[in-house]
């Protein structure tokens, strides 16, 4: 994970999520937001909450059918080596995601740490 791309989704990311949220409380005042840092809440929200569904249901994840009963009546554990390799690479596309997820939320928690501290 180069830090170079990180902090390129993290900019996109941000600007993107900021659209969303203002364009959102603009048409509909569905948020009720009244302060600027509020927005800066939603979008780590919208990042964190992010991070946290696909850290608990990882898109692609061989696991999570392999533990379906079997029509005898046993849970089937036979995995070939090609299935846990996949496992793996998904296991660790997954968790760069999380981790970039996670970073792009920590300006919007500065920005709330900020402004509660002034």
């Amino acid at each position: 994970m180069e830090l170079r791309s990180t902090i390129k989704f993290a900019l996109i990311g941000n600007v993107v999520a900021l659209a969303i949220i203002y364009a959102i409380e603009s048409t509909t005042q569905f948020f009720g937001i009244k302060y600027p840092s509020d927005y800066a809440f939603f979008v780590l929200m919208i990042f964190w909450g992010s991070a946290a569904l696909l850290y608990m249901f990882p898109p692609g994840s061989v696991a999570a059918f392999k533990t379906q009963p079997t029509p005898d009546g046993d849970n089937s554990s036979d995995e070939t080596e090609q299935d846990i390799e996949v496992g793996k690479n998904t296991l660790n596309e997954n968790s760069r995601i999380c981790i970039k997820l996670l970073l792009s939320g920590c300006p919007g928690l500065m920005i709330c740490l900020l402004n509660y501290l002034m």
